[in-house]
């Protein structure tokens, strides 16, 4: 199309994601009053949907991810139990859209991260790069963290005290 010919219609899509569940609730009305006001400041209509759609497909909007503090609590146990506390690092929450959000909002849950840069695997690419390689000696270590985790779970709950 021409950069000087307006289109009757216009489509805008995107993301957005936050950190608690009532910051991602204003987030919509804010996102909703903000959209509607300006298109009819322009003598235009605004139509607002949140539901994420993909060839034909209509999916349910991603909520944010949140780790329950005893979950999380007992999966650093266990890790800096299993791998040796230096091995364990805590980092800032970041906001990812994730299908697990979904089963963390039902059931206590925690989501950590299983460190896979390995340069002689040459897995040195983040994850969603095009470039990513996956050193599958990694894997091992997730399938005994997950068994570890369930272990100490079933054993002992949330106030388990895990040792190596």
């Amino acid at each position: 199309a021409a950069s000087n010919v307006m289109g009757d219609t216009a489509v805008l899509a995107g993301t957005f994601r936050a950190l608690d569940p009532g910051v991602f609730e204003w987030l919509h009305g804010r996102i909703e009053h903000v959209t509607t006001a300006t298109a009819e400041a322009h003598g235009c209509a605004a139509h607002v949907n949140f539901a994420p759609a993909m060839d034909g497909v209509t999916r349910e909007e991603y909520p944010p991810t949140v780790n329950d503090p005893r979950a999380a609590a007992l999966a650093t146990a266990v890790a800096a139990a299993m791998l040796g506390p230096e091995r364990v690092v805590e980092v800032a929450p970041v906001m990812p859209a994730e299908d697990f959000s979904f089963f963390a909002n039902a059931y206590p849950s925690a989501m950590m991260w299983l460190g896979a840069f390995n340069q002689s695997a040459g897995a040195t690419w983040p994850l969603h790069s095009a470039r990513y390689v996956l050193d599958e000696q990694v894997l091992t270590t997730g399938v005994a963290m997950h068994v570890g985790y369930a272990a100490e779970f079933l054993s002992r709950g949330f106030q388990a005290n895990p040792t190596p």
